[in-house]
């Protein structure tokens, strides 16, 4: 079996790999296999979806919006999508 280790899968996408697990049990992403031991292996291209999800994560989504979604479904929000550049812009919408 070869994949990534939840340890290497979150440097890999900056995560922790406490939330994977949570996103795991919460929203069925990311799906690791496991070895004979138990433990988890990621698919690698699981870090291009989790890169995306971080991204619309720092632009205010929420996880139980983008974590279900795939990874077309988050390039187009994020294509879509512009951040606040500055603390005064996002005051300008309270």
């Amino acid at each position: 079996m070869t994949g990534l280790s939840i340890g290497a899968l979150s440097q890999a996408c900056g995560i922790p790999a406490n939330t994977i697990r949570t996103w795991e049990r919460r929203y069925g992403f990311p799906t690791p296999s496991r070895t004979s031991g138990g433990h988890r292996l990621y698919n690698p291209d699981d870090v291009a979806r989790l890169r995306l999800i971080a991204k619309a994560l720092e632009l205010g989504f929420r996880a139980g919006q983008v974590v279900p979604s795939k990874r077309s479904e988050l390039s187009q929000i994020l294509k879509h999508t512009s951040p606040i550049e500055n603390s005064r812009d996002l005051l300008s919408y309270a």
